[in-house]
Parts: C-alpha cells; structure tokens; sequence
C-alpha cells in the first residue's frame, strides 16, 4: 500500500503552518515599516515646504497648520572656544604646533536658524542659514518687534 503515514502528514502540516505563520508576521512587520516610512517622509516634506515660506518670509518664526506646528530659534555658540582655548596650537600632519590667535576667533561667533517641525507627536529639525534680516526684527529681550507704523 502506498501512501503518506499519519505522523508524516502531520508533520508537513506543522512544517506548513509554520512557514504560514512566518509569512504573516513578515507582511505585517513590512506594512509597519511602510507605514513608518510615509509618515517620515510626510514630516520631511512638510518641514521642506516650511523652510521654504521661512526663507520668503523671515519673520515667520512659529505656527500650526492642522496637525503641524513649527518652531524656528535664532541659534549662536561659541562655547567651542572653551575647548580651543585649552589648546596651545594646532598640530598639522606631525609638523609642528601652529600658533591660534584666540582672540581674532572669540569674536567669530557661529549663527544659525533651528526649524523644528512636529507632525502627528514626530518632530524633526531643520537646520537653517543665518537671516540678518530676522534678527534684525528682533528686540533686544529676543522678542519680535512688530513695525505697525510701517504699513
């Protein structure tokens, strides 16, 4: 008599069921990462389409759009100084050590603009040039200073 014995049936069962149950498992851990990915991607273009009215309209410093809010900060540091000041010189590729007038890069403060946009609890951060024309509007206690006689 030929044939397939119970336990073998059974075992290509499990066998089955198994490559089922990774197969399921699978498609759903893609549809979350695909999900993931557009809602990404969703924050990114958004924040792209904010650095973009930012960059025509300086003074557009926060806002909410339906589900979307952004924050824009006026940024500076020289706190690298601590660290260089440290420092004697610099040493080049083994020659030797270059002398750093500290003072000259005191006075070279790095400027620039965070664009931090949240979407749906996600937030992610644009990291924008300098706008003199922004901080020109600014008060000295950093708040806007609104020109109403100006129109």
């Amino acid at each position: 008599m030929k044939g397939f014995t119970m336990i073998e049936v059974l075992v290509s069962l499990v066998i089955l069921s198994l490559v089922v149950t990774a197969s399921l498992k699978l498609a759903a851990l893609s549809e979350r990462g695909l999900s993931q990915v557009r809602e990404r991607e969703a924050l990114i273009d958004e924040a792209y389409r904010l650095k973009t009215e930012i960059a025509l309209d300086p003074l557009n410093r926060f806002g909410t759009s339906g589900d979307v809010e952004w924050n824009v900060e006026e940024m500076e540091d020289s706190m690298w100084m601590e660290q260089l000041s440290a420092m004697r010189g610099l040493m080049l590729s083994g020659q030797e050590q270059v002398p750093v007038d500290l003072n000259a890069l005191a006075n070279d403060v790095q400027r620039w603009r965070e664009l931090e946009v949240t979407k749906n609890g996600k937030s992610l951060t644009l990291f924008l040039p300098y706008s003199e024309e922004a901080a020109a509007a600014l008060s000295d206690d950093g708040a806007l200073s609104l020109d109403v006689a100006g129109n």
